[in-house]
């Protein structure tokens, strides 16, 4: 199954969805996130401003569990973040003193 984020102009999260992956194949079988996002557009329309992006449940801390590349940092939460200039999910920052590890995708508190 592949998973994918609805991420609204504030770059939040606002939906999880899951589509069947014979979905994402292009013309050469192929696993392709525009694909993904042809298919949710014909499901649920146009969404602008808000836009879709895959991500991996299996991913957390820049680690993937199943010994495969890491995608995008982090599985994707609702209420979390999609950083476009980092290509990579996260949490809300917990406190105000925390600060993003870049390598992890996560919070590090102040110690």
């Amino acid at each position: 199954m592949a998973h994918f984020a609805k991420i609204n102009s504030s770059n939040i999260v606002i939906g999880l969805h899951v589509l069947n992956n014979k979905w994402l194949l292009d013309e050469n079988n192929n696993e392709s996130e525009t694909k993904g996002i042809e298919r949710l557009t014909q499901i649920h329309g146009d969404i602008s401003p808000n836009y879709w992006k895959q991500y991996s449940i299996h991913t957390k801390g820049n680690v993937h569990s199943q010994g495969k590349d890491p995608f995008r940092k982090n599985s994707a939460n609702l209420n979390g973040h999609y950083d476009s200039e980092r290509d990579a999910f996260y949490d809300t920052q917990p406190f105000a003193s925390w600060t993003l590890n870049e390598t992890k995708g996560d919070w590090d508190c102040p110690v």
